[in-house]
């Protein structure tokens, strides 16, 4: 009885720190939205990939799709990111673009998967992602900045504003970065991992209530896991037992996701390369 009545406390505990959190983001969203606080431009065009939930939605795999899409047509680009868990502290260079990488310890999981898939293109890590993107135009001169999980990070001014949901579930408990509403910011909204999703047209609806923006869904196939010692692609565990003991994993055997391969209809794929095209013309009419 004690038991349930202190996870209940916990809870509500928990619920209240939500609600003083979203209050101060709602006031902060209030302040740029009014332009009481000045957002800050780079030079380069600025496309924002972001989430409303906590944990992992596919963030980093769907930058790592639309950093490759612009660069395999010519366009030259650098991936901005915050460089979450690092051990190192101001704007690091994860990737040089030139096959220079540095730890992930020094610069985080995320950057270096992204690095590591597009070894020609620069990574920059900073949690202050305006000066990340001034030192990254002094040193590559991109024309683009794709911008990891950047969606609550508003002193970035962005073109284009893409947003990823997670399940119908998360959207309604409450369980959320900032209030659900908030995705009409967004230019894109994609629902991630749809091919699992339950509940989709629910969430569907309850998406369009909030905006007219295209709504796009995508998947995600594991393709390998990397240990200190090997790599072994999704088709050589076939058939075999696997057992991974987290706490073992983290201690001595750090596993991590390599490369994860992101499938996405032609539509959105020729959407992002519409709209970036039109965009990226403007800006550079601006400029």
């Amino acid at each position: 009885m004690k038991s349930v009545i202190f996870k209940n406390i916990q809870f509500c505990f928990f619920k209240f720190l939500l609600l003083v959190y979203h209050i101060f983001m709602q006031a902060r969203n209030f302040l740029y939205d009014k332009e009481l606080i000045k957002q800050k431009r780079l030079n380069g065009f600025v496309i924002s990939v972001g989430g409303i939930s906590f944990g992992g939605q596919g963030k980093t795999p769907l930058t790592l799709y639309i950093a490759r899409f612009l660069k395999d047509r010519g366009i030259k680009i650098c991936i901005l990111s915050r460089g979450y868990k690092r051990k190192t502290r101001g704007v690091v260079i994860a990737s040089d673009g030139k096959g220079k990488i540095e730890h992930p310890e020094k610069i985080g999981d995320e950057p270096f998967l992204l690095a590591s898939n597009l070894k020609d293109v620069p990574v920059v890590i900073a949690r202050n992602r305006y000066e990340g993107g001034i030192l990254a135009e002094k040193l590559f001169k991109p024309e683009v900045f794709v911008l990891d999980d950047g969606f609550q990070h508003r002193q970035l001014k962005r073109d284009l504003d893409i947003v990823i949901v997670g399940s119908y579930e998360n959207t309604i408990s409450g369980l959320l970065r900032e209030p659900f509403s908030n995705i009409k910011r967004a230019d894109i909204v994609f629902i991630s991992k749809v091919d699992s999703i339950l509940n989709r047209d629910e969430l569907e609806n309850r998406i369009k209530k909030c905006t007219d923006s295209c709504i796009f869904g995508f998947k995600i196939t594991p393709e390998k896991f990397v240990s200190k010692n090997e790599k072994l692609s999704i088709k050589e565990l076939k058939g075999k037992r696997l057992f991974i003991f987290l706490s073992i994993c983290i201690l001595f055997i750090p596993i991590r996701i390599y490369a994860q391969e992101l499938n996405l209809s032609e539509g959105a794929s020729s959407l992002i390369k519409e709209m970036a095209d039109k965009r990226l013309q403007l800006s550079l009419i601006h400029i």
